[in-house]
């Protein structure tokens, strides 16, 4: 069981590392908001006609918990999406996988939780190690840094899952955020000019498979993967994922694999491991994906 577990989960990590390099070749195609109005659409279709149950019954104070951290979570990936435009999908999938490191230190300041020596090493690490990804010359990239922000909000939400996931009521719960983030984007998209339709057919299966593959079942297989096979081993290969988009940005898209950027990109995926199989790690579990 933990084999096929194990294969399982390094097969959607490969999925979700690569959606990264799909997603930026939709920019081309359509607004950031539209992209996800149309990919959390069908994925909140697909949950509800899955389990309505599961939402309609889902208490009033976790359906409260569930608009917060969707909220959170989409406007994360609004600024994911947006920085992905002006950035490469190497570089963007690592400085989003700095949320690992983000976590702690905002658990820390808003919930006065202790900060482990490990994580300010890791802090330092993945500081120089964004300074090789972001830094062109003397200036920033602004791609990059607005990706760091979206990875800023990602570890807000990691922080409201951790505190409000331990529930019966999971299903629900993953299903509200889903919903959420759709309304959210719905809302951004009609303010600047209403939602497109997909222009083109390949464009909307493209968007379908990121909803049903990437999203539903994705989510589906990472729960049930973690209950079979442990954090730690989770960790570890959710740590692939910035390492196959980074794959995927060289081999399938326009990405230039420098010298700066395989410094940065290892010093980023060190700091994560030293997070990930640090000392809170054990107690704590580990964090969940998050693809564009």
């Amino acid at each position: 069981m933990e084999f096929w577990a194990t294969i399982l989960l390094l097969a959607m990590t490969f999925v979700w590392g690569f959606t990264f390099v799909t997603t930026q070749d939709l920019l081309k195609e359509m607004q950031s908001s539209d992209i996800m109005v149309w990919r959390f659409g069908v994925a909140a279709f697909v949950m509800f006609a899955i389990n309505p149950k599961a939402i309609i019954n889902l208490p009033k104070h976790h359906k409260k918990h569930g608009v917060y951290l969707g909220i959170a979570l989409g406007i994360g990936y609004l600024f994911l999406l947006y920085g992905l435009s002006r950035t490469t999908a190497t570089a963007s999938s690592f400085i989003t996988g700095l949320f690992v490191v983000l976590t702690p230190i905002l658990a820390g300041l808003l919930l006065k939780e202790p900060i482990e020596k490990t994580v300010w090493v890791a802090v330092l690490i993945t500081t120089v190690g964004l300074g090789f990804l972001a830094l062109k010359g003397w200036s920033i990239g602004i791609g990059e840094v607005i990706t760091l922000v979206g990875a800023f909000f990602f570890a807000l939400h990691i922080i409201g899952l951790d505190k409000w996931s331990k529930t019966d009521y999971v299903y629900g719960l993953t299903a509200m955020q889903i919903i959420v983030v759709f309304l959210f984007n719905l809302i951004t998209s009609s303010i600047d000019g209403g939602v497109s339709m997909p222009p083109t057919n390949n464009v909307f299966y493209t968007l379908v498979f990121l909803a049903v593959v990437a999203t539903c079942i994705g989510y589906f297989a990472q729960t049930w993967v973690q209950s079979s096979i442990g954090p730690t081993r989770t960790a570890v290969i959710l740590t692939m994922e910035p390492v196959f988009a980074g794959i995927a940005g060289v081999t399938i898209g326009s990405d230039i694999l420098t010298t700066k950027m395989i410094i940065g990109a290892s010093l980023i995926l060190f700091g994560t491991y030293l997070v990930e199989l640090g000392p809170r790690h054990s107690s704590e579990g580990t964090h969940p994906h998050l693809e564009p």
